[in-house]
């Protein structure tokens, strides 16, 4: 009986020390969370839960910042500003579709099937220096130096092809001759495939039968190579695994395979006849000119320069003013908004919009954007004036003058730039510094006013470094 007292009370005291989901982690006015609910915000925001558990301040911290977020919230609500035209200009044009089509991309490549063609490469690499020493001090070799030295690594990998040519074993030749860390394997690098962005060989190594070699060096910058084709196969979703070996190998190949299939789904969406793309032809200046269409719905340059304004009135960032942004970056966002437009069509033909995980991370992301949004309307009062702006700009010569007269023998005195050079970034430093000491006064406020408290026993404890 004393043996049965003894296994309860050991396993109560065990099951007492676990950590549970349903623990309190943090109380405030109205409010708690629990580990469960805290592990849910940390995945919403993508924060990796092992880099947050690891540490009690940490854990203390995105526990100070689940909070606020949730006051802020609430402030927001109370106020209305869940209804207003900004807010929900931000959602309609941007917020909504831009996590919609980023949610709908990967849901796209985690469901991806595909089938490629699929090569294992063994090379020897024999390294060219591309610069060379001088007094103690290096520079790069000159085009006739750096040709000469690549033609005698091209002379020595000719002789190498010669031996293989003669039955020489390659396994063999990479161990004893090459500069590349698979000369262990035998120049084993692994599988490839066609459309790996990581492999500057794929083209040499497609046009070559399983157990052919190259008959001339390959040159790359940095080397030359002899390349050498193992098995040749057709890798897809249910083989993968198998034909690698290696299960880290197989999931960061099979990773790539599934975006790269992904890619090409996205690029068919281009395809549909109702798209007018006019972006790489497009006059900016031209307010009503149409950048691209979709459906009879036109973006113009207009459209884009407001929205650029507006979306960066409301999140503080001042970089996205049209007068600031060159043709050039007018174009590329213009293709990412393209694409977006073109995914969330295709999502909601899919009915994405229905899905249970897309209605419950879309929450999550709207809960943000809400917080996020009103708390910059409340620190968007600030002001720079041009004298703070000279002040700085005393200070900063004087340092850097101060700095100058103390250097060591022999070290670069820095410049002290023109006022007119330095003038934008002195202002945007002393904005930030002042938005950061306003939005530390404003949480401290909010958290103070809650009675916000958290239970430090209910946290994770501190991993000791081995």
């Amino acid at each position: 009986m004393k043996k049965y007292l003894f296994l309860i009370a050991a396993l109560f005291i065990f099951a007492s020390g676990c950590k549970s989901d349903g623990d309190v982690l943090a109380n405030y006015k109205g409010g708690r969370v629990t580990r469960g609910e805290f592990k849910e915000w940390l995945a919403g925001r993508r924060i990796p839960e092992d880099a947050v558990f690891d540490s009690v301040e940490n854990q203390k911290a995105r526990l100070r910042d689940m909070v606020l977020e949730r006051l802020v919230l609430i402030d927001a609500k109370k106020s209305g500003f869940d209804e207003s035209p900004d807010f929900k200009r931000v959602i309609d044009e941007f917020s909504k579709d831009a996590f919609m089509a980023d949610f709908y991309r990967k849901k796209l490549r985690d469901s991806e099937k595909f089938e490629e063609e699929a090569c294992r490469l063994y090379v020897i690499r024999l390294r060219v220096k591309e610069y060379t020493t001088e007094n103690d001090k290096s520079r790069p070799l000159s085009a006739a130096e750096l040709e000469r030295e690549y033609g005698r690594r091209e002379k020595e990998a000719g002789e190498l092809i010669a031996q293989l040519n003669a039955g020489a074993d390659f396994a063999e030749l990479a161990k004893n001759n090459s500069d590349d860390y698979s000369k262990e394997k035998g120049g084993d690098l692994g599988f490839i495939t066609r459309d790996n962005p990581e492999q500057k060989f794929a083209e040499t190594a497609f046009s070559l039968q399983a157990g052919e070699f190259t008959q001339t060096p390959v040159r790359q910058r940095g080397g030359v190579f002899i390349l050498k084709v193992g098995e040749r196969c057709l890798i897809n979703n249910s083989n993968i695994r198998k034909i690698i070996g290696d299960e880290k190998k197989a999931k960061h190949l099979e990773g790539m395979l599934r975006a790269s299939s992904g890619e090409k789904y996205e690029q068919s969406l281009m395809n549909a006849a109702d798209i007018e793309n006019n972006i790489d032809s497009v006059n900016f200046n031209y307010k009503n000119a149409v950048i691209f269409g979709v459906g009879g719905q036109n973006v113009t340059a207009g459209y884009l320069d407001d929205l650029l304004s507006f979306i960066g009135s409301k999140f503080n960032d001042p970089s996205t003013n049209s007068d600031r942004i060159t043709n050039d970056q007018k174009k590329d966002i213009s293709r990412v908004m393209l694409m977006r437009v073109l995914l969330v069509r295709d999502a909601l033909k899919n009915d994405i919009d229905k899905s249970p995980a897309y209605i419950k991370e879309w929450n999550l992301i709207y809960d943000m954007t809400l917080a996020a949004l009103y708390r910059n309307g409340l620190l968007s009062d600030i002001r720079i004036t041009p004298e703070q702006i000279r002040m700085e700009y005393a200070i900063y010569a004087k340092n850097t003058a101060e700095h100058n007269k103390n250097l060591q023998p022999g070290m670069r005195p820095e410049t002290i730039r023109p006022f007119a050079e330095m003038r934008g970034k002195i202002e945007n430093q002393l904005y930030a510094r002042e938005r950061s000491e306003k939005f530390k006064n404003y949480s401290d406020n909010l958290l103070n006013g809650s009675d916000f408290i958290i239970n430090e026993s209910k946290l994770e404890k501190e991993k000791k470094a081995n």
